[in-house]
């Protein structure tokens, strides 16, 4: 069938348009004017070359639908989710089908107290969510990505093996993710991010230093619309992660809503190799020998008011921008 996000309408001659709420694509030929209108999913393909005998050659037909197929404009029919949920995992580029193995698969565990709301949210997401068992992801609902209790929760993923998450739809910014994955030698834990939030959170660390973790900023500030909005938010960007994988965003970022600011943002997580949990022991040898510094030639590339450089600052922007965020 035609994917579900994708409409047919002609354009004239032997022209067609496949048009969507993000795009658009001229297809040119009289197979696919013909050919279209008959991919209503109540057709197999055998049906539709038949249908199209006196017109196209089978072996033309069946050219056309995979060239269709292999650009994600065909689909199989064969799924039972409401067509527009269909339509939104067919507009991310993924099968409604596999969308729905993927999903119908996945066994979610939800912990902290957010009054179900995040359970909830998950449910309408077309996931499960379980009390017992194994679960295929652990969803943690928290008013603060550093309260100490996420270090034990951190130690018993990592002997389990159960990727996990934290979801904060609190305050002016609201902060989920990304997904601690134990048995993923190249995932940052939850010590990474804590390290780079406390670095990022001078004035907090003072107060804790000096009048322990009760003394933590957490949000004042709570409007249910928006706590609303983030949980589905959070279940949507966790749907997405259970059936994309790697590709989806909450895979290697935490995603925030900025109030005062740009609103949705991505902050790249990346793993510390000395982290204290997660990181190679010898990295944080209180003896381990000191690397000499080797100065080599480094030729005069590009200048400006700060002064000769090797490299344009834009490319040393460019390699390392995945470091940089106010987050992480």
């Amino acid at each position: 069938m035609l994917a579900p996000h994708l409409e047919a309408r002609p354009a004239g001659g032997d022209a067609v348009l496949l048009v969507s709420e993000t795009s658009s694509v001229a297809l040119y030929g009289r197979r696919y004017v013909d050919l279209l209108p008959l991919l209503d999913g109540a057709r197999s393909r055998h049906d539709v070359a038949a249908a199209l005998a006196d017109r196209h050659g089978r072996v033309e037909v069946q050219t056309a639908l995979v060239s269709l197929a292999s650009k994600g404009y065909v689909v199989s029919a064969e799924f039972a989710m409401p067509r527009p949920a269909a339509a939104f995992w067919s507009a991310l580029g993924v099968s409604p089908r596999a969308a729905e193995e993927r999903l119908g698969a996945a066994r979610i565990a939800v912990a902290g107290d957010d009054g179900g709301r995040l359970a909830a949210a998950l449910g309408s997401a077309e996931l499960t969510v379980v009390t017992a068992g194994e679960p295929t992801l652990a969803v943690v609902a928290t008013a603060d990505h550093l309260d100490p209790e996420h270090a034990e929760t951190n130690h018993r993923a990592r002997a389990s093996g159960v990727p996990w998450l934290l979801v904060k739809p609190h305050g002016v910014l609201p902060l989920f993710g990304p997904v601690f994955r134990p048995r993923d030698e190249d995932a940052p834990c939850w010590e990474c991010l804590a390290h780079r939030l406390r670095a990022n959170r001078e004035v907090e660390n003072f107060l804790r230093a000096t009048a322990g973790d009760e003394a933590a900023v957490l949000p004042r500030a709570a409007l249910p619309p928006l706590e609303g909005a983030m949980e589905g938010l959070a279940a949507t960007e966790i749907a997405r992660w259970i059936v994309a994988g790697e590709q989806a965003p909450l895979h290697r970022h935490a995603i925030s809503f900025e109030c005062h600011g740009p609103g949705v943002e991505r902050h790249p997580v990346m793993r510390r190799p000395q982290c204290a949990v997660c990181g190679d022991p010898a990295l944080r040898r209180p003896d381990r020998p000191h690397a000499p510094v080797r100065l080599g030639p480094s030729p005069k590339t590009s200048g400006g008011s700060g002064g000769p450089r090797s490299v344009p600052p834009a490319e040393t922007v460019r390699r390392y921008r995945h470091l940089v965020s106010p987050i992480s």
